[in-house]
């Protein structure tokens, strides 16, 4: 209903709004704008919630999504993980498939 591109009223500011698969908030509650904090819209009680971001927090996102890298050996996006040593690169396919990268 309220996924994908808008413009605040009050600031100008464009955003994107993505539907959240498993919402946890019960209650009726206002959407705010990431940037004013200006109501965008209403959201109904328990059925449903959404994600807000700006339009320059999309676009990093955007640029972490396409710098990913791949598994070698199974070809699957792979997953930023913190470890007992920092950070590393992780197979999602783990127990299967154990490849790690460093980051």
């Amino acid at each position: 209903m309220h996924e994908g591109w808008g413009v605040c009223s009050k600031c100008g500011v464009k955003y994107f709004s993505e539907k959240v698969k498993y919402p946890c908030n019960d209650i009726p509650h206002e959407a705010g704008c990431p940037a004013c904090d200006n109501t965008l819209f209403w959201v109904s009680r328990g059925t449903e919630d959404y994600n807000i971001i700006t339009e320059e927090q999309f676009n990093k996102n955007q640029r972490f999504e396409n710098s990913t890298p791949l598994c070698t050996y199974c070809r699957r996006k792979m997953v930023l993980r913190n470890g007992s040593r920092g950070m590393f690169w992780g197979c999602p396919g783990h127990p299967n498939c154990t490849y790690t990268r460093d980051y």
